[in-house]
C-alpha cells in the first residue's frame, strides 16, 4: 500500500523566505520543509522520515535559494554568510539529519531515490566546503590530491561514506571504481543497492553529472533542490543550461572534461556518446561545437564575494 508523502512543518522565517511553492505529489497532500526543533521532538520526526517512502527537499531549497548567488554563466555560494547564519546551520544539520535517517531502498520509485542522492550528494558538499575551506577563498576540492572526496566523512541513510562513493558506487554503479572496492562489503552492498533501487542499469542516466556539484567553476551549476515530481523537467533544464554555457559545458573552443573522465557513462542509458548526448540536450544540438576539444575544467572554489 503506498503510503502519502511524509508532511513536515517549516518554522523558520528562513525557510519561509526561500521555499518557493509547494509541491504537490499525486495522491497525497502538499509535503513541506522539515522542522526546526530539536531533542525528542527531532529524533520523532527523524524516525518518522525513516519510515516514509516520498520526501520532499524544501528544507534544501530553502537554503540554496537564499545562499546562492548567479554571476552570469555562473552560480556561487555564499558560503561565509551560511556559516554566520545560526539558523541556516541549524536547517542545514537538521537537513542532514533526515539524509542520515532515511533508507533509500523504502522510497516510492526511481524518481524519488535519484532526487535524494542527488540532493545529498549536493549539500553534503556544501557541509564538507563549510567544514574544510576555513573562510580562505583560496582553498580548492583539488588540495590533498582531492582527498575532501575520498574521506568517509558523511552519512546517508545510515551509513557512513565518502563523497566518491556516493557517486560512484550509487549513482554510477562502478563496481570497479576504487572507492567501491576498497569499501567493507557490507558498506558496499548497501551503496550498491541504492543504485539498484534508483533504477539500476536499465535506468542508468547520465544526466546525474549535470545533478551533482563539485563546489568549483568548472562544475555545472549548484541551483535548486531536486524532487521527485519535477525530476525529469529539472533535469532537462540543468543539462540545457551547462551545455548552452560555452566555457562550461559546449562550444566553439571544446566540450567539458566530463565528457573525457566519464566517456563511457554518455554510451549507457540509451545514448550512443558525448556526440548524441549534447545533440539531444544542447538548444543548438551540435552546432558550433568543437567535439575534439577540451574546456579547461577550473578547481577554484566556488564562492560568492
Amino acid at each position: 500500500m503506498r503510503r502519502a508523502p511524509l508532511r513536515l512543518l517549516a518554522l523558520a522565517p528562513l525557510l519561509l523566505a526561500g521555499c518557493g511553492d509547494w509541491i504537490e505529489y499525486e495522491g497525497g497532500a502538499p509535503a513541506a520543509a522539515a522542522p526546526a526543533v530539536g531533542g525528542d521532538a527531532l529524533d520523532e520526526t527523524l524516525a518518522e522520515v525513516a519510515q516514509a517512502d516520498r520526501l520532499d527537499h524544501l528544507i534544501w531549497q530553502g537554503l540554496l535559494q537564499r545562499y546562492v548567488v548567479v554571476d552570469g554563466p555562473q552560480t556561487l555560494v555564499d558560503y561565509d554568510g551560511l556559516a554566520a547564519s545560526t539558523e541556516a546551520q541549524v536547517l542545514l544539520t537538521q537537513y542532514l539529519a533526515l539524509l542520515a535517517s532515511v533508507d533509500p531502498t523504502q522510497l516510492a520509485d526511481a524518481a524519488e531515490v535519484k532526487a535524494l542522492l542527488y540532493n545529498a550528494y549536493n549539500a553534503l558538499t556544501v557541509r564538507g566546503v563549510l567544514d574544510a575551506y576555513a573562510g580562505d577563498p583560496g582553498w580548492s576540492v583539488s588540495e590533498g590530491a582531492f582527498a575532501f572526496f575520498k574521506t568517509p566523512a558523511y552519512v546517508v541513510g545510515g551509513v557512513t561514506l565518502s563523497l566518491d562513493l556516493l557517486e560512484h558506487g550509487a549513482l554510477r554503479g562502478d563496481l570497479a571504481h576504487r572507492s567501491v572496492t576498497s569499501a567493507d562489503a557490507a558498506t558496499r552492498a548497501t551503496v550498491l543497492s541504492w543504485f539498484e533501487a534508483a533504477g539500476g542499469e536499465a535506468g542508468f542516466d547520465p544526466r546525474l553529472h549535470v545533478a551533482i556539484n563539485c563546489a568549483s567553476l568548472g562544475c555545472p551549476n549548484l541551483v535548486h533542490a531536486f524532487d521527485a515530481p519535477r525530476l525529469e523537467a529539472q533535469l532537462e533544464a540543468a543539462t540545457a543550461a551547462f551545455l548552452d554555457a560555452p566555457t562550461k559545458g559546449a562550444g566553439p573552443d571544446g566540450v567539458s572534461q566530463l565528457f573525457t573522465w566519464f566517456a563511457g557513462d554518455f554510451e549507457r542509458g540509451g545514448y550512443t556518446g558525448k556526440a548524441d548526448f549534447i545533440e539531444r540536450h544542447r538548444t543548438e544540438g551540435l552546432s558550433g561545437v568543437d567535439l575534439d576539444g577540451g574546456l579547461d575544467y577550473s578547481w577554484q572554489l566556488n564562492i560568492a564575494p
